[in-house]
Order: structure tokens, then sequence, then C-alpha cells
């Protein structure tokens, strides 16, 4: 393993949009899709685990299963975006009747045990500001939600924004996430 070069080290802020439909190579910024924010942290958690198989002739570890494919990206949106809200949280999601801005409301229009998939499936990517050099992500079919637990602070010594988390499942292609420089990444 190579040693990282503290030069190279660099922050990977970027813009995250939903439902792209143009190829990234091809087009630009947002592809035909709706830009839902700006966000300075961004996280793609692994959550498969491997299976050991244990030989009990030796006592020990005689194997090794492949995990399953099982992610989750999260995120936090700077500020509060009428798209993010609209896109997002479709049974609590309500037009503000005077400046016509998102509003979420909850309980909103969903129950709790209601298949959601149907409803909030969207198409995401996340677009770093440096794509040169820092690799984008594309999930092909990603349930959005509220991080468990998650706080949306309202204070001075904190930004203001939305902490999301996307739930990553398999498209009807077979895929369920790419990690590579934007214009690398196919749209199927």
């Amino acid at each position: 393993m190579g040693s990282v070069n503290a030069s190279k080290i660099i922050k990977a802020s970027g813009r995250v949009i939903i439902n792209p439909t143009e190829e990234f190579k091809n087009s630009s910024f947002p592809y035909g899709g709706t830009e839902i924010g700006n966000t300075n942290l961004c996280l793609l958690r692994i959550l498969g685990n491997v299976y050991h198989v244990n030989y009990e002739s030796l006592g020990e570890t005689g194997e090794i299963l492949e995990a399953n494919n099982s992610y989750i990206f999260a995120c936090f949106l700077r500020g509060w975006d009428k798209d993010a809200i609209k896109n997002l949280f479709v049974g609590a999601y309500e037009k503000g009747p005077y400046t016509e801005e998102s509003v979420f409301y909850a309980p909103g229009s969903t129950t709790p045990g209601q298949a959601v998939s149907s409803l909030k499936s969207v198409k995401l990517a996340y677009i770093p500001d440096d794509y040169l050099n820092v690799p984008g992500v594309i999930i092909y079919n990603a349930i959005p939600d509220f991080e468990t637990e998650a706080e949306i602070l309202f204070q001075r010594q904190t930004e203001f924004g939305l902490p999301l988390v996307f739930y990553c499942l398999r498209s009807s292609n077979n895929a369920i996430l790419r990690i590579g420089k934007i214009f690398d990444l196919p749209l199927f």
C-alpha cells in the first residue's frame, strides 16, 4: 500500500441531484435531473457482512463467503431545499399557501408499515465540485428518509440543513450503485 500524499487530500463537497436523464459525459449539470442541494458531508455506509464458515475439524475459519449488497448513502443538504422536500417526501409535502414554498408535515398521508418504493424511489447522483479528482456516486434505486434520530437544528452555532439517508436497492436493471469519475458512470 502506498503512502498518502498530504497534498492530494481534498475536501469533497458537491451537489446532489435526483432522476438524471442525460449521460454525464455528454451533457451539463443537472443532467436532466433536479438538484436537491449542496452538501459538504456525504458518506456511503456498507452494511453487508461477510460470513465465516468454521471448519469443525480445525476449529477455525476455513472459508469466507461474500457479503450481501446492502448500502446506505447519507448526506447533509445545506439549507431547506424546496425541491428536496417536494421530491423526496411525497407523502409529507404540501405547498405553502402564501410563500408557495415547500412545507414538510407529519404524519403526512403515508401509513406506518406501508411499502414506499413505488412512492419515493429516485435515481440519485452525487456530483463532486472537483469532479476531476473526486469520485462521484450514482445510486440507481434510492429510497430517501431522514436519518434515524436525525436532528434539524435551529440555532446560530450550527448550519441549518437536512440530514438525509438513502437506502440503496437493486434496480430493475439489476444495478445498485457505481462509484467513480462521474463521466465514467452510466445512467442505466
